[in-house]
């Protein structure tokens, strides 16, 4: 199943202006491939007050006699049908979209021993699609994943640990579960994997080890590892500088709506680096970035209003993007100083 994602930006050497760092520490929505028998190490799972998530019935707007007979099954505890009932609500496929109701369901069926619904409803807290965001409440289902799938459905529980959200921090034992989950499949682990050995999280730094789990992730058609490659390329970690390949490869991640990918391929527009110098292509590429919860897509489409760059000058729009880059990153430094900047006290 392609991959739903988030990009946690973490400081790296050698950030081009305009250009994310490595990062795409970058959870999932279900495991590519799951292994049988695997004893995993112990997982301490947070505390969720309820248990379950909050409930809104909804119902279904099509009369489908399918999902009649899934709801009929759910309510009979068939687990997978629990499963297959929240995605269509949660993606509104023949019935109203109702998230509240996908997480309702996605909870009965991940106490029921679904690790991809765990994940999902770990998805839908980190989000909040349909539930108030919690990192604890997000991190204590990754955590289930990771106790009832494979080692592929780890990645995510080793996202929170790396990060710190809403579980301690650690490293070490992030890297172990990312580890896990590559050799079993789980290709945005590979790329997880990759951007802790590009900047020494949990392991010792090898730029070359690096992009061999980057190109591994993105031959598997992971939009983050592809995103991940570009940046190898477009600032040289280990290899020479190739601007080209480095567009090629943030134009097929942006094709995936990988937010990040889009961002850095609107700046090498803007500036001219390979490819074809296009600031109005440039805005537009900023504006999908910042669509997609980048914060530096933001960040650039507010300069470019503000300069009139690709777009017409507006500085009350300029402003507005500032805003959303501080709303996705609220430590975002450049867009706070840009914000500042454009309406001092």
């Amino acid at each position: 199943m392609m991959a739903r994602r988030w990009i946690i930006a973490l400081a790296a050497p050698m950030v081009l202006i305009g250009t994310a760092p490595v990062s795409a520490f970058a959870p999932q929505e279900t495991a590519a491939e799951r292994g049988s028998g695997q004893t995993m190490p112990e997982v301490t799972v947070p505390s969720i007050a309820s248990g379950t998530a909050p409930t809104n019935p909804g119902e279904p707007d099509s009369g489908s006699s399918e999902v009649r007979v899934l709801e009929e099954a759910c309510g009979n505890d068939g687990i997978s049908d629990c499963a297959t009932l929240a995605k269509r609500f949660a993606d509104g496929e023949g019935v109203a979209k109702d998230e509240a109701r996908a997480a309702t369901l996605f909870d009965k069926a991940c106490i029921g021993g679904d690790a991809d619904s765990c994940t999902l409803l770990g998805l839908a807290y980190h989000k909040g699609n349909g539930v108030p965001r919690s990192a604890e409440r997000a991190s204590a289902y990754f955590a289930q994943a990771c106790e009832k799938g494979s080692p592929a459905d780890c990645g995510n529980f080793g996202l929170s640990l790396v990060n710190g959200d809403g579980v301690k921090k650690d490293v070490d034992r992030a890297f172990g579960y990312f580890s896990a989950a590559c050799k079993h499949g789980n290709a945005a682990s590979c790329s997880s994997l990759g951007a802790a050995y590009s900047l020494g999280v949990g392991v010792k730094a090898n730029a070359r080890r690096a992009r061999h789990l980057f190109k591994k992730s993105c031959d598997h058609d992971d939009a983050g590892g592809c995103y991940n490659l570009g940046v190898v390329y477009d600032q040289g970690l280990g290899v020479k500088k190739d601007p080209h390949r480095a567009a090629s490869l943030y134009t097929g991640a942006c094709d995936r709506d990988d937010g990040a990918a889009c961002g850095n391929l609107g700046s090498l527009a803007r500036d001219g680096r390979g490819i074809a110098k296009d600031v109005v292509r440039a805005a537009e590429l900023f504006r999908k970035g910042c669509d997609l919860d980048d914060a530096d897509g933001c960040l650039n489409l507010g300069r470019a209003y503000q300069a009139g760059s690709g777009v017409t000058q507006d500085s009350q729009q300029a402003a507005s993007f500032y805003r959303r880059a501080l709303e996705i990153e609220p430590d975002k430094a450049d867009a706070r100083n840009a914000l500042a900047a454009l309406e001092p006290h």
